[in-house]
């Protein structure tokens, strides 16, 4: 993280200058190539507009190995993202390896909600291809998740550069399709289905992860979420190179946008490139 800091600085003074309402523009095209940048900025602006002393200001690696979060021992930092920082650890009660993924410190209303919506989509799920969530809670004024520990990679590093064999990737994807099945049928409509969001076990197992964007639909009447926690039609939400077209516009969304991602996902699996990639986040929504 040190050596994006000046980055972070500069962006951060930038944005600052801005309305409310055009920082997320500018951040969607600032930090399009870096997630875990765009993290810190939000969250170092939610911090400034709260008023708070900024004492720390990259605060995303808080914990090291050897400390402890709650009562689990950190192992490792397992990577960021501009949902938290996830880490490697070990829970002494019966000794198993978990994944706790820990938000930033100045949760934004959007990072508060995708908080939320994180934990009552994993209250909703229960397959052998989405990654479990066992509990949530707060240590050093952090929320924080606690996922099975996923041994493997992500889809994103085990696609090839000129894609997969037809059986391989078929294979892979009749188990995506098995978790976006049983998260539909549940309520749950991911919204951010990618490479990264899709883990690879060592056994050649498929785990779908991060529902930090879900939306969490009604089944028999009732809505999931308080309105304050559902997104406002017109918001953009996702990763733009799998982005439905009606995402992408920025309006409601049902379950046909994950099947749409699916699309951009199984031909990146099959060519080793992205459909619609033009190299800035315009031209890629255009396509």
């Amino acid at each position: 993280m040190t050596k994006n800091w000046q980055r972070i600085e500069d962006l951060f003074h930038q944005a600052g200058d801005l309305s409310p309402d055009d920082r997320a523009a500018f951040l969607s095209v600032a930090c399009v190539d870096d997630e875990a940048v765009r993290g810190e900025v939000e969250s170092l602006l939610s911090a400034a507009d709260s008023g708070r002393e900024l004492t720390n200001p990259l605060p995303s690696v808080v914990f090291r190995p050897g400390q402890w979060i709650a009562r689990f021992e950190i192992l490792a930092i397992c990577g960021q993202g501009s949902g938290g920082t996830v880490y490697l650890a070990r829970d002494p009660q019966g000794g198993q390896q978990v994944a706790i993924k820990v938000f930033p410190a100045f949760l934004t209303s959007e990072q508060r909600r995708r908080f939320l919506k994180e934990v009552q989509a994993a209250s909703l799920l229960h397959h052998p291809h989405t990654v479990a969530v066992q509990e949530s809670g707060k240590s050093e004024d952090r929320d924080f998740l606690v996922m099975e520990y996923v041994d493997g990679r992500t889809l994103g590093e085990a696609i090839p550069s000129g894609g997969m064999a037809v059986g391989e990737a078929l294979e892979l994807a009749r188990m995506i399709v098995e978790a976006l099945v049983a998260a539909h049928a549940a309520g749950v409509i991911h919204r951010d289905l990618k490479p990264s969001n899709v883990m690879l076990t060592d056994q050649g197992c498929i785990k779908v992860v991060d529902f930090g964007l879900a939306k969490l639909t009604p089944l028999n009447g009732d809505d999931p979420l308080p309105a304050s926690m559902n997104t406002a039609t017109g918001q953009i939400i996702g990763t733009a190179c799998y982005l439905s077209p009606e995402q992408a516009r920025g309006e409601a969304v049902d379950a046909r946008t994950d099947i749409f991602s699916f699309g951009a996902l199984l031909y990146e699996m099959l060519t080793g490139e992205r459909p619609f990639d033009r190299g800035s986040l315009a031209g890629t929504l255009s396509a």
